[in-house]
């Protein structure tokens, strides 16, 4: 699946062409100005959504949105 995305069919798909590589694995930067490389695997709808955003800052957001849903987040251990 590597280079198969294909703008203008995401662009005419929309949401069900981006669907069909939701659970694929893909390479996520943890953290862009590191010097030395640190990825991550990851499923490309997580990769999707987390966008540009740390590591960090995307476990914030995911809290928050559970929280606004009426969750109780809580750190294991």
């Amino acid at each position: 699946m590597i280079s198969t995305y294909d703008n203008q069919a995401s662009k005419n798909g929309r949401h069900h062409y981006k669907a069909t590589f939701a659970l694929l694995p893909t390479i996520d930067h943890i953290d862009a100005s590191s010097k030395t490389a640190s990825f991550n695997v990851c499923a490309w709808r997580t990769n999707d959504a987390k966008n540009d955003l740390s590591r960090q800052a995307f476990i914030d957001l995911c809290r928050r949105v559970l929280e606004h849903e009426g969750y109780i987040v809580a750190r294991k251990g």
